[in-house]
């Protein structure tokens, strides 16, 4: 319906299957009101990863994902203990803000290929460009959902 329609289309998961996230063009991961990652959604599993930590034999990308924001879940690679970050929602967010996201850290051509769409593909820099304008300094307050008396 999103591609039909041309409209954006929001959706929150939690445990979600591979073959439900790999739907997705986009993914932000947000971690006590700080966005720790928000890109092609092909790309977050490897981000992490990059960073130092290690996702499970058998574990879900979702679940990957939301494991790097609860401490007592994360795993690493023996020897990227002390080298990751240690999760807390100001040192992502800090990682994620220096990043440079380029075509070799993350194959963009195979990015533009993966993202199921029914319009026609654009060019890497044009994808490179519209990646460093959503990676905005958003930063929603942990609480910002709830009434204002």
């Amino acid at each position: 319906m999103t591609d039909t329609c041309g409209k954006a289309t929001l959706l929150t998961l939690y445990q979600a299957s591979d073959a439900i996230y790999e739907l997705m063009d986009k993914v932000l991961v947000i971690d006590k009101g700080r966005m720790i990652f928000q890109g092609p959604a092909c790309a977050a599993k490897q981000y992490f990863e990059d960073l130092g930590y290690e996702c499970a034999e058998m574990q879900t990308t979702s679940d990957f994902l939301t494991s790097i924001t609860l401490p007592e879940r994360r795993k690493f690679p023996p020897g990227w203990e002390h080298r990751a970050p240690k999760g807390r929602a100001l040192e992502l967010e800090a990682a994620f803000k220096n990043i440079e996201i380029s075509v070799e850290q993350y194959d963009i051509r195979q990015t533009m290929g993966s993202v199921r769409s029914n319009s026609e593909q654009g060019s890497v820099e044009e994808l490179k460009r519209s990646m460093q304008s959503d990676k905005s300094s958003l930063h929603i307050r942990p609480r910002s959902w709830s009434r204002q008396p």
